[in-house]
């Protein structure tokens, strides 16, 4: 009865310890799109209706698959390949900043993580 009883126990914790990883990882998961303004129109992730409305970022149901998925704990830099760029989706200013290379290519340098992560899971980035 006892070995049944360690058995059953160790088969819960296993499966508590696999809950537990699968909510981990997708806490920590995060989305990135990168794309001009006509590639970003074209796969529904900007909109505009006229010449003087603003955009709308992500207004539809978008398919994540369009987006790079990464592990928000561990990305620390995206390159943008790119001399004008614009982060679109809404992340706090001082979280981040555009950095330029010797060929003027900029790369989008995260400083802070959780406050660059605390609006949105989800970045669009339009480069010209």
């Amino acid at each position: 009865g006892l070995k049944t009883s360690v058995d059953s126990l160790s088969a819960e914790q296993k499966s508590t310890q696999g809950k537990l990883q699968a909510s981990i990882e997708l806490n920590e998961r995060g989305f990135y799109i990168i794309g001009s303004k006509k590639e970003l129109k074209e796969k529904g992730i900007i909109t505009s209706e006229g010449l003087f409305s603003a955009k709308k970022i992500m207004a539809n149901n978008y398919e994540s698959e369009l987006f790079t998925q990464v592990n928000i704990t561990q990305l620390e830099e995206i390159p943008l390949m790119g001399k004008k760029a614009k982060v679109l989706t809404n992340h706090p200013k001082n979280s981040y900043s555009l950095n330029a290379d010797a060929n003027n290519n900029l790369t989008l340098v995260i400083k802070n993580k959780a406050d660059f992560w605390s609006v949105s899971k989800y970045l669009a980035i339009q480069v010209n």
